[in-house]
């Protein structure tokens, strides 16, 4: 009955309601999410003056002319405005946040759970009683993390699963490399060892491949069970890819 009655609502509105007006952008943003995290698109509802109040929001993605999520508070406040969703283009992941129309970074579009085909253009156009129609533009990149790690010794073995490198001899000199595949923008790749970084010279191997070779030189009788962590992270809200390897050794013999 509920989806009847609103699609019976949604029918009467005026048939240039959601056209895509050649009107001028007042604002534009850019925005970043990570994928499967939440976006946060900003819509400015600020009113020109204290009897002015917002009759309907309508969201767009890109250049299309169909709209992906509307607000409607024509004859109710913005607290009980009618909220619908194009779920094709959606899913149901979005919902239109507000808080204060006085404050416009309070009220953003959030989208959850983000996709890579969520990145693009987003058209918010917000009509008022009396104001003439603003309308703004958000643009979302969404970033993907680095998706594996490996960790390689000088010959080329894979000792991720191990997590142990060597045994090795005092004195020798060892090449541990971190190879981390997937992420974009490319991601940084670093070593560290209790807690403090000791390596950033990293490299692109090619547009999904960044390594990093670590290189121990003259090692001591101190180095043994060492643990190297290899991190590789492209943004400061998740946290980065990290892989531990622990360096085994062999002591000299005391004559």
């Amino acid at each position: 009955m509920f989806l009847i009655s609103y699609l019976f609502h949604f029918l009467l509105w005026p048939a240039d309601t959601f056209a895509v007006l050649h009107e001028e952008i007042v604002t534009s943003v850019e925005t970043t999410a990570v994928l499967a995290g939440i976006a946060r698109l900003p819509c400015d509802l600020q009113t020109s003056g204290p009897t002015d109040k917002v009759t309907l929001v309508i969201w767009y993605k890109d250049s299309g002319s169909k709209p992906i999520y509307s607000l409607d508070a024509r004859g109710h406040s913005l607290d009980q405005a009618t909220h619908w969703a194009d779920e094709q283009a959606l899913g149901g992941r979005a919902f239109f946040r507000v808080t204060d129309a006085d404050q416009p970074a309070g009220t953003h579009l959030a989208v959850e759970d983000v996709r890579d085909t969520d990145a693009g253009s987003y058209r918010c156009r917000v009509d008022f009683q009396g104001s003439p129609t603003r309308n703004s533009l958000v643009n979302l990149t969404v970033i993907v993390p680095p998706r594996k790690l490996a960790i390689l010794d000088e010959n080329g073995t894979n000792v991720h699963q191990k997590r142990v490198i060597g045994p090795y001899t005092e004195g020798s000199t060892v090449q541990i490399t971190c190879v981390a595949t997937g992420g974009r923008p490319t991601p940084r790749v670093t070593w560290w060892r209790d807690g403090i970084e000791i390596d950033n010279s990293d490299e692109s191997l090619s547009e999904r491949r960044v390594r990093n070779v670590l290189r121990l030189e003259k090692l001591e009788r101190r180095h043994l069970n060492t643990v190297f962590t290899c991190k590789a992270s492209n943004n400061d809200v998740v946290s980065p890819l990290t892989s531990n390897v622990t360096l085994d050794m062999y002591h000299r013999l005391c004559r």
